[in-house]
């Protein structure tokens, strides 16, 4: 009865031994594993990030692209030269007008 109750306690001791072991290898390993997946997670929404980046920059160029000519047809539409604007006293206009 005794052996067995050192047995017990023999088997009880060990993997309490075994458990505590483990515990200290998952502390031990924390700080890598939290590396490796905040590193995995923000990499991710960087490559979100950048797809988003990516599409607004197509639809500003577009955007940009459809200002600029609507803004060569209202200043070829609304363009008076310095002859037109002084009509007879074209001789007043300066070069480059």
């Amino acid at each position: 009865m005794a052996e067995q109750k050192q047995n017990n306690a023999n088997i009880f001791l060990k993997l309490f031994i075994a458990l505590m072991f483990f515990i200290g290898f998952l502390v031990f390993m924390y700080p890598f594993i939290a590396n490796g997946v905040n590193n995995y997670v923000a990499q991710k929404e960087l490559n979100a990030v950048n797809q988003l980046n990516q599409s607004n920059q197509k639809a500003s160029a577009k955007k940009l692209e459809k200002l600029i000519k609507k803004n060569k047809q209202k200043s070829t539409t609304w363009y008076i030269t310095c002859q037109e604007y002084l009509g007879a006293n074209v001789g007043k206009c300066t070069q480059g007008e």
